[in-house]
């Protein structure tokens, strides 16, 4: 709504948040990687858009006050986190919030045939020597845990693997 502010949680290159400027007040991006928010900085400003604002850093640890977001996204960030990550990230979110805020997730978990497929594709190439990218795959139960352990209840979920939750 055009009231809200938005926290993207691991931004990236902005696609997200050039998508949604122009529906709420303001987006506040937030991202570990340096040259990701350049190339995000490069897009807002080719397209003149002055609602957002960027942020380098771990979304375990954002330097916002508390109530400071109606909603939070993030969009396929967390199989980069560790478990405690996650967890952490999870409070951080919670304080975030705005009362009745909500979090998007769009999480990759091992249930999915695709990220199944693939942890084996990862797995065989390292045992045959190659260095891939891993990442932390969990399932459905277990974020439906953590997100309960940090105060959040689940309101929908799809089969895309798309969590809406409330504080």
């Amino acid at each position: 709504q055009s009231h809200e502010v938005i926290f993207d949680a691991g931004c990236g290159t902005g696609v997200n948040m050039i998508l949604l400027h122009d529906r709420v007040r303001k987006i506040v991006g937030m991202d570990y990687s340096e040259s990701a928010l350049e190339r995000c900085r490069r897009r807002i400003l080719s397209k003149k858009i002055e609602n957002l604002e960027l942020l380098q850093g771990e979304i375990m640890n954002v330097p916002l006050p508390d109530c400071s977001a109606d909603k939070i996204l993030c969009m396929s960030v967390l199989q980069y986190l560790d478990d405690a990550e996650v967890r952490r990230a999870f409070r951080e979110f919670a304080r975030l919030l705005k009362n009745h805020g909500e979090v998007v997730l769009h999480v990759k978990n091992i249930a999915s045939l695709y990220l199944s497929t693939l942890w084996l594709a990862k797995r065989l190439k390292l045992l045959l020597g190659g260095k891939p990218k891993l990442e932390n795959f969990r399932s459905f139960r277990w974020y439906v845990k953590e997100l309960e352990s940090a105060g959040f209840q689940v309101v929908t979920y799809n089969s895309f693997n798309l969590f809406m939750i409330e504080s």
